[in-house]
């Protein structure tokens, strides 16, 4: 695993490369196959009315993406690939070093026991700007290759910046900044549902 250490005025956050091998990845990969069905990732009126997600003044979800708390599905974590493998990132890095040079990152001291969402995008889902209940927040994003979308990415929105999709990749960064997941376009956007789409995990801790 490779990281980038980025440092804005107010806030810090890293960017991770390469976290999973490949038998790790294939291993995700078919919780992913299991978990994009119409059946399990519902976006009814039930789910609009029932979900935590950001709201609009109006009450109105800000995402027009399916997903589901992977926490609340699985009986024992350990049935999830994903939740498996979850703390790789974070055991891979040296905290108390990068907290030791850089204050700003003091968000990752002590943090556990977080609340995992898996989330799938596809032809015209988007999240518009908002932020989390979290003190930290790690997204982790895996998709086919060669991608079959465009758009996606992610936008901070108290800085300017936006990070470019990458599959095997994560942001950990303080959950308070404002961010924006752009408009993803589909290839075919006849493939609804069909996992060609943007896959992510995020973890509020």
């Amino acid at each position: 695993m490779k990281y980038s250490h980025y440092v804005a005025d107010k806030f810090s956050f890293l960017i991770l490369e390469d976290i999973y091998n490949q038998e790790e990845l294939s291993d995700i990969w078919k919780e992913c196959i299991f978990l994009c069905d119409k059946d399990k990732l519902r976006y009814d009126e039930i789910y609009k009315q029932k979900s935590r997600a950001a709201r609009k003044e109006d009450g109105s979800l800000k995402k027009s993406n399916a997903d589901i708390f992977l926490n609340g599905l699985y009986k024992k974590e350990f049935f999830s690939n994903y939740l498996r493998l979850i703390n790789k990132p974070l055991q891979l890095l040296d905290i108390d070093k990068l907290i030791n040079e850089d204050n700003n990152l003091n968000f990752l001291k002590n943090i556990s026991n977080g609340e995992t969402l898996f989330s799938y995008a596809q032809d015209g889902d988007h999240y518009e700007s908002h932020r989390d209940e979290s003190r930290c927040t790690l997204i982790f994003w895996i998709f086919k290759e060669p991608k079959c979308f465009e758009g996606g990415d992610l936008y901070l929105n108290d800085i300017d910046f936006k990070i470019e999709l990458k599959s095997n990749m994560a942001i950990l960064f303080p959950g308070n900044v404002s961010h924006t997941v752009e408009k993803v376009t589909m290839a075919n956007n006849n493939c609804l549902f069909d996992s060609s789409g943007r896959f992510s995990f995020s973890t509020f801790y």
